[in-house]
Parts: structure tokens; sequence; C-alpha cells
């Protein structure tokens, strides 16, 4: 194999958290840290009323929203209480990311940003692949799985305190962004919904179609913050003149 065709493998094995780096730490590990940093970055300021178990439980319950509603819906346990990674890495960055200003600001310099970026992204598209697959071996229907996958995707829409009111005003960029990823992967690794089809569509691995996924995911992500970073130097300019 070529030294670059290596690295593009390893690359893969990353992004969809199956690489092992220096033996020790699992890319899905660092997946999970990437999603606990991206929710903790949008919290506001900490407010005096609120005890740390309330912020830090609202706060889990919203970062890992698909977690906990998914698994329910099937009949098993949430994944947070399954997954010792998830509830200490979340605690870990809940207290940097509102205990001190630098990791925030250290998160916003905007190459940390984009890798930050694309691990939240490594990490939803994993939800909807790894989902998808549990509600179909769980529901045996078509519509189940998408569902289900489309709630893993966005599921920190929904909780804690939203709930469907999330979908009062029209339907949010993550809910839609989710259920055409779960769309995609349900049409393009499940020969059931390519037959529907007026053109019979090749069917790819889990790994291949979540990779699709993360790339796609990942690209819209940084879109949107080369949009935010333009916008907020055209306000600065606006402000000088």
């Amino acid at each position: 194999m070529t030294p670059i065709a290596d690295l593009t493998l390893r690359a893969g094995y990353f992004l969809t958290g199956t690489l092992t780096i220096g033996g020790v730490v699992n890319a899905k590990t660092l997946q999970i840290f990437g999603r606990a940093c991206f929710a903790a970055n949008k919290l506001g300021g900490r407010d005096a009323k609120q005890s740390f178990t309330y912020a830090y439980v609202s706060y889990l319950i919203g970062a890992f929203g698909g977690g906990f509603i998914c698994p329910i819906l099937l009949g098993a346990p949430p994944k947070p209480l399954m997954n010792d990674k998830i509830i200490i890495l979340s605690l870990l960055a809940f207290v940097l990311f509102t205990r001190t200003s630098f990791f925030k600001g250290l998160y916003n310099l905007f190459p940390v940003k984009i890798l930050g970026l694309i691990l939240e992204n490594c990490f939803k598209a994993g939800l909807i692949a790894g989902f998808f697959g549990e509600a179909q071996a769980a529901l045996g229907s078509l519509v189940g799985p998408v569902v289900v996958a489309t709630i893993a995707g966005c599921g920190g829409v929904l909780v804690p305190f939203t709930g469907l009111g999330a979908l009062a005003g029209g339907v949010p960029k993550p809910i839609s962004l989710a259920f055409l990823g779960a769309c995609f992967f349900a049409v393009f690794t499940d020969a059931r919904y390519s037959v529907w089809l007026p053109v019979p569509l090749p069917l790819l691995s889990a790994a291949h179609a979540t990779l699709v996924l993360i790339v796609v995911f990942s690209a819209d992500a940084i879109s949107d913050a080369l949009r935010a970073m333009k916008k907020a130097f055209s306000a600065s300019d606006v402000k000088k003149d």
C-alpha cells in the first residue's frame, strides 16, 4: 500500500471512529469530547441562580439528547448511562467552558473551531448510522429507522426544555439535516428503500455512507462558520467607519 493510500485509509478510520491513536485513545473518544465541547461552547455565561448540578444535567441532556431519546424508543437504556466516557468528558468540557474563559477563547480560534466542527459532525454522522442499524434490527419497518436516526442526529434540539416546541416555528436546520442524512443512509445502505426509486442506486457499506455524511455535514458547518466570520468582520468594519 502506498503512503498516500495508507494515510487516506487511516483518515477514514479516524473519521468513522474506528482508529486507535497511539494504541491508547480511540477516535470515538475524541468525537465524544468534540460533541461535548461543541455543546458547551453554545452555553451562555454562568447563571448564579442555577445550581451546578441543574446546569450540568441540563447541558448533558441537551448535548447527548439523541443518546437519551433513541434507546428509550428502542427499549434500551440511554447511552450516556452505559458509557462512562460520555459522563466524564462532558463534565470536563462543562467545567472548562463555564468555569474558565481561556478554554472558550481557545476553542473559538478559527483553526481549533474547524477541528471541533469536524469532530462534532463525525459524532453526529456516527449517531445517525449507529441508531439506524439498531432501529432496523429492533423495528423491522421502513419508516421507523429513519425517524429514530433523525432523532439521533438532532435529539438535543428537542430536549431538555423545548420538546416539540422546537418545531412550532418550522423545522430547524439541525432537524432538516439529520432527516436528510437519515434518508441518504437508508437509501444507500438498505436495498428495501432503493427499490421504491425509479432508478436503482448502488449500495454503499455503512462505513462509506457514514463517511459521506461526515464530509457533507462538516462542509456545511464550516461554510456556516465562514459566513459568520465574514459577517462579524463586516460589522466590525461598519463600527470603525
